[in-house]
């Protein structure tokens, strides 16, 4: 039994360690009192409630991601009850994204290192303070991560079952964030000379079986909504974030997040159309109006790169404490300082990492490419703040981990010998 709990000791101190982080954090914002709902949640809240009411799928959110969001009305309870629910599995999943950035970073450091790296991103408010939203972040963070475990057993122990097991995880997360379509298509890629014996081995079942999900979910976007696709969320995002700011910056007009005359034109389009103007736009504006378009596109990963969590502009001092707009403007400018340093040292590292392993495919390199994937991705997008990096803060301190052996391990070899 003692064997047992040492072997588990730091685990167990991480998820004490954090629940009363979450406790501490939720005390001290009130945010059990707030009342503010962000329009992203509600139209999470929304494609939940087509799931379960209208049984068919949200042309903004995935089937799976509505599902688990929604789970609660399957057995008629209300729309409020979302809110807790999210609160409870979002805990959930965050406890379970410490466990695995403490396991897989034992593979490269000390019980000892591989606690202190835990505990930052433990301490990562911007990660934490999405736990009480009805959002996708946390649970595709741990998916991300839950594949690349996998991933990191596969190329440790060269189990089949092992790589099976990330694809297809990684294949799921597509009816999470559509994001990860790209993420998948480009590790296949990669992968493409070991790709016959990993679809052709016994293990390779979940791979079809996740396929088959997103496959039927595309059919009943088919169905529904007259087109093939897993969201809508791609050509509204590109259309009126980086396809505006490009024009805006043409015409030399201010950017208005969604208050402008393009958003009111694409809202009067059917969805399919909506889809073909998308494209229509983009392969216009690259022709162009190609300089401001690259220019729109370094502005957005620059906004996603620096600024902080936006959720703490909105908390509200409901219990008149003395202390609340002092506390609320610091975690505001950790979490700016957090996004700011796991950008920096996670696209550096990345950069690093992928030139050293360049005739090499390993377990650093896809979570290089993966930390890359996402950083360029979230030009599409703007004024997001931290949302769409802190995806990647677990991923980061796994390359902090690995660096830090490497520098160990040319320490240790070049100490001269003793005489």
């Amino acid at each position: 039994m003692k064997t047992d709990f040492t072997k588990y000791k730091h685990a167990f101190i991480l998820i004490i360690i954090g629940l009363l982080w979450v406790c501490f954090l939720d005390f001290v914002l009130q945010i059990k009192f707030q009342s503010f709902v962000f329009p992203d949640s509600e139209s999470y809240i929304l494609a939940s409630e087509n799931l379960y009411y209208l049984h068919k799928a949200d042309i903004i959110r995935p089937s799976l991601i509505a599902a688990i969001n929604g789970f609660p009305l399957l057995f008629g309870y209300s729309i409020d009850s979302l809110f807790f629910w999210n609160t409870v599995i979002n805990l959930i999943f965050w406890l379970a994204i410490i466990l695995l950035i403490y396991q897989m970073s034992l593979q490269f450091v000390s019980q000892k290192i591989a606690f202190l790296l835990t505990l930052l991103y433990l301490f990562s408010v911007g990660s934490l303070v999405l736990i009480f939203q009805v959002l996708s972040e946390t649970p595709f963070t741990f998916l991300l991560l839950l594949s690349l475990y996998f991933f990191q057993k596969y190329f440790k122990y060269n189990q089949i079952k092992c790589a099976s097991l990330g694809f297809s995880i990684l294949i799921v997360s597509i009816l999470i964030k559509p994001m990860s379509f790209g993420l998948g298509f480009l590790l296949l890629v990669f992968f493409f000379f070991k790709l016959k014996k990993i679809v052709l081995d016994k293990w390779s079942l979940p791979i079809y079986v996740s396929i088959l999900l997103v496959v039927f979910h595309m059919y009943t976007m088919k169905k529904n909504y007259g087109d093939f696709t897993i969201s809508y969320i791609d050509t509204y995002t590109y259309y009126n974030y980086l396809g505006t700011r490009a024009d805006c910056l043409k015409n030399n007009t201010e950017f208005v997040q969604c208050n402008n005359y393009r958003y009111q034109y694409f809202n009067t389009l059917s969805l399919s159309e909506g889809k073909k103007e998308a494209f229509r736009d983009m392969k216009k504006q690259i022709t162009n109006n190609s300089v401001n378009f690259v220019k729109a596109y370094f502005i957005n990963i620059y906004f996603n790169s620096y600024r902080g969590s936006g959720y703490f502009y909105e908390f509200k001092n409901v219990n008149k404490t003395s202390y609340f707009e002092f506390v609320k403007i610091i975690f505001r400018g950790i979490s700016k300082l957090q996004n700011i340093f796991y950008t920096i040292i996670g696209v550096c590292l990345s950069l690093y990492f992928l030139k050293k392993n360049r005739r090499e495919l390993n377990f650093i390199k896809v979570v290089s490419l993966c930390i890359v994937y996402i950083f360029f991705m979230s030009g599409i997008s703007s004024d997001q703040g931290d949302r769409f990096h802190i995806v990647f803060y677990p991923l980061v301190l796994l390359l902090i981990a690995k660096f830090i052996n490497d520098k160990m391990n040319v320490t240790h070899f070049s100490v001269p010998l003793q005489k």
